[in-house]
C-alpha cells in the first residue's frame, strides 16, 4: 500500500527532506497529499503557518486592481510556488490570462487544477471561466453547454446574463441535450463535487494516510 505521513510541523521543519508549503486551508493540504500519493511520492509533507501564500495573493491583487495584469500573474504564479494547489491563486490566474487576451493560458490552467476541484463552488466557477473562454472564441454551443452544466453547481445570475448575450448574437436558443457528451467531445473533464466533510471526499483522500 502507498502510505505517505504527515507529520508535526514542528517536528519535522529542519528536515530537509520535508516538503513545506503554505497551504490555505485544510482542504487544500489533503488535496495536496492526496495529489503526492498519486505520483509515489513518499517524503513527508508540512504545513507552514507563515502568510507567504496570502501576502502573495494580496499583493498579485493589488496589480490586478491597477490593470497591471502582467506583474500580477507573475505574482499569482510565484504564489504556488508555496502552495501547490493554491486553487484561489489559479483561478486570479485564469483572470489575468483573461485579460491579456492569451486564451490558450486560461484555458490550461483551468484543465491544470481540475484535480483540486472537489467543492461546487469551485467546479461551478471552472465551467463558468470555461464558457467565457468559449464565447470569446465564438464557440458559442460549447459555451452554452458549460454555462449549463455550471448551474448544476451553483445559480448564477452572470451565467443567465451570459446566456441571454449568446442568444441575441446568435439570433437563437442554442439546446444542448447531452451537456455531458457535448463537453467530452471539446475535451472538457467532468468533475464531480463533494462536500468537504462527506465520508467520500474524505476517504478517497485520506484512507492511505498514516497521521503520526
Amino acid at each position: 500500500m502507498n502510505e505517505m505521513k504527515i507529520v508535526n510541523t514542528a517536528r519535522v521543519m529542519e528536515d530537509p527532506e520535508t516538503e513545506k508549503y503554505c497551504f490555505a486551508d485544510q482542504m487544500e493540504f489533503i488535496l495536496y497529499v492526496n495529489h503526492c500519493m498519486d505520483e509515489g511520492k513518499k517524503n513527508a509533507i508540512a504545513w507552514s503557518s507563515d502568510s507567504s501564500y496570502f501576502d502573495l495573493c494580496r499583493k498579485g491583487s493589488d496589480f490586478f486592481e491597477d490593470r497591471q495584469y502582467g506583474k500580477a500573474l507573475r505574482t499569482y504564479q510565484d504564489a504556488l510556488k508555496v502552495n501547490p494547489v493554491g486553487i484561489g491563486a489559479r483561478f486570479e490566474i485564469c483572470e489575468c490570462y483573461l485579460r491579456l487576451g492569451l486564451l490558450p493560458g486560461a484555458r490550461q490552467t483551468l484543465l491544470d487544477m481540475q484535480e483540486y476541484l472537489v467543492t461546487a463552488t469551485d467546479v461551478a466557477r471552472f465551467y463558468r471561466r470555461m464558457g467565457f473562454i468559449e464565447t470569446e472564441q465564438c464557440n458559442y454551443r460549447l459555451a452554452v453547454a458549460c454555462f449549463l452544466f455550471s448551474l448544476r453547481y451553483e445559480e448564477s445570475e452572470v451565467v443567465k446574463n451570459e446566456l441571454t448575450y449568446i442568444t441575441a448574437v446568435t439570433g437563437k436558443i442554442i439546446r444542448i441535450a447531452n451537456l455531458e457528451a457535448a463537453l467530452k467531445r471539446a475535451g472538457l473533464p467532468i468533475l464531480e463535487a463533494y462536500r468537504v466533510t462527506d465520508e467520500n471526499f474524505v476517504s478517497r483522500r485520506i484512507e492511505k494516510v498514516e497521521i503520526v
